[in-house]
């Protein structure tokens, strides 16, 4: 009894507290949060083979009534992340908001499980456990050719410029090397925070999930879902507390969380993380466990079981020499998850791509990409965009 009236206590002084929230922006959908600022924002549903319905959308400049014309440019978000994070900087710095603006044909996707795409043909993500059962591995062969490949016949391009972030990148670069013909739908690969490894990662909570015991645990509870977004209780956190939010943040992504808009935490963590599955977060807890670098499917830990899924008894390794097509690769010196030492293995590695871009030392951490305070640095992005374009 006790503990129900603190419960209803602490709402209620929450519920009086939230009306004083600095950027109304926190508690917005996508739709919304574009139609605040007079951006055009339409949605599309699209399904992908195993049943899979993902939401995507697309934007066009400020204050205009209709789309822009031209090469298509795709923008993919990254782990535990949905399409919001390209928009929910200030807005003369959202990545999204700034090409937009520039006039080029703006489409964002959401992957599997995240609570745009939180849909599916047979199974019901609140009581279907097999709703769960994916890694990237299925983002890659799946979600990735739905995605894009709608845009192209929508708009009636051969080819789009492709922009991922964080696991964004990991998907690109595994459905390129399964399917090579893909290429030749993508003028331009430009990754942010490129992730074939996370061998050298010091995220202190991928570090912390690297314990057979938590997922044990995890599956006697019977969770299969994970951070599925709840944006009532962060917003107000990082709006009254925000140094909590910026060691948070420090402690996940970024080294040095100085280099974030950190007077923006309030709107990025009332979007910010999304949903995803337990399963995807034990594959990127395996992939930090790698004893040498190599970007490879998700391991079962069962030789039998592998050999079942696979064919093998090992999880099979990505060839990521046999990548081909063109890439822009963007590092930061301050990220915990793209380490700069794993980028520049994965530049070792991809010898037979043209390798339009590189740098890896960009003062900006595995957040600071979405977050980031200064722009500067993205100019790089937009001239590498004027290349292909």
């Amino acid at each position: 009894m006790k503990f129900t009236l603190f419960i209803f206590l602490l709402l209620h002084v929450y519920a009086s507290l939230r009306a004083s929230i600095v950027n109304p922006e926190a508690y917005m959908n996508f739709i919304e949060y574009c139609q605040f600022l007079r951006y055009p924002v339409t949605p599309y549903w699209v399904t992908t083979p195993d049943g899979y319905i993902l939401n995507l959308f697309r934007i066009g400049k400020k204050h205009s009534k209709t789309f822009n014309k031209g090469t298509p440019i795709f923008m993919q978000h990254g782990l535990v992340d949905s399409s919001d994070d390209w928009i929910i900087n200030d807005e003369d710095l959202a990545p999204g908001f700034i090409l937009v603006n520039l006039g080029y044909d703006i489409w964002f996707g959401n992957t599997r499980g995240n609570h745009h795409s939180r849909n599916h043909t047979t199974l019901n993500p609140n009581t279907d456990p097999l709703f769960w059962n994916y890694t990237w591995n299925e983002m890659a062969e799946y979600d990735i050719p739905t995605e894009i490949n709608f845009v192209l016949n929508f708009t009636g391009y051969q080819k789009l410029v492709y922009i991922g972030h964080s696991q964004g990148t990991t998907i690109i670069m595994a459905h390129l090397i399964e399917h090579p013909e893909f290429a030749s739908k993508l003028a331009v690969s430009i990754l942010l925070a490129p992730i074939a490894t996370v061998m050298h990662q010091t995220s202190k909570v991928l570090a912390d999930a690297n314990h057979p015991e938590f997922f044990d645990l995890m599956a006697m509870f019977g969770i299969d879902e994970v951070f599925k977004k709840d944006s009532l209780i962060m917003p107000w956190v990082c709006e009254y507390l925000n140094l909590v939010c910026k060691d948070v943040v420090d402690m996940i992504a970024d080294s040095d969380g100085n280099v974030d808009n950190n007077e923006r935490l309030d709107v990025i963590m009332g979007h910010y993380p999304s949903s995803d599955s337990l399963k995807n977060i034990k594959m990127w807890s395996q992939m930090a466990l790698y004893k040498e670098p190599r970007m490879q499917k998700f391991d079962y830990e069962d030789p039998i079981k592998n050999y079942e899924i696979y064919g093998s008894a090992k999880p099979p390794v990505y060839n990521l020499t046999s990548l081909t097509s063109n890439f822009g690769l963007f590092g930061g010196e301050y990220d915990r998850l793209g380490d700069q030492v794993d980028v520049q293995w994965l530049k070792s590695q991809i010898v037979n791509a043209n390798i339009m871009w590189y740098k890896d030392d960009y003062p900006l951490g595995h957040g600071t990409f979405m977050w980031f305070k200064n722009s500067t640095w993205f100019n790089d992005v937009i001239s590498l965009i004027k290349k292909v374009v």
